[in-house]
């Protein structure tokens, strides 16, 4: 796998609300449930997706659920629920964090897409 970009998304500052929405997109990143900027970093990337006219789907905003349930926090749990969500969408979009490229899940998920034929972008945060 190559760290390079296949394609490269516009920067946040260039991307404004566009009416229809498009296809929907699988955003992955890396997770860090003890970096609080690191889903501040996904909320951010989701929403300029969002503003640049795509329908997003990711399994990180899940994070929010934690304190309600004992829910394991590995791939192991998230992974099969990972690979449904991918495997309906157009697209799978990296989110650039720190460490993106040797996250097991990120790892995972491009994989995955590569084995669907699914298209890869990256975006930096």
């Amino acid at each position: 796998m190559s760290s390079e970009p296949r394609r490269r998304l516009s920067d946040a500052g260039e991307i404004g609300y566009k009416e229809p929405m498009q296809d929907l997109v699988f955003l992955s990143a890396p997770y860090d449930a003890n970096d609080p900027a690191c889903m501040e970093a996904v909320s951010r990337a989701v929403a300029r997706l969002l503003a640049g006219g795509q329908y997003v789907v990711t399994p990180l905003l899940n994070h929010y659920v934690f304190p309600y349930g004992d829910l394991p926090r590995t791939w192991e749990f998230w992974g099969g629920f990972a690979r449904t969500l991918l495997d309906r969408c157009a697209r799978l979009v990296v989110l650039r964090l720190p460490g993106w490229d040797r996250a097991e899940a990120v790892v995972a998920e491009i994989a995955h897409a590569e084995a669907m034929g699914i298209p890869c972008d990256f975006i930096d945060p």
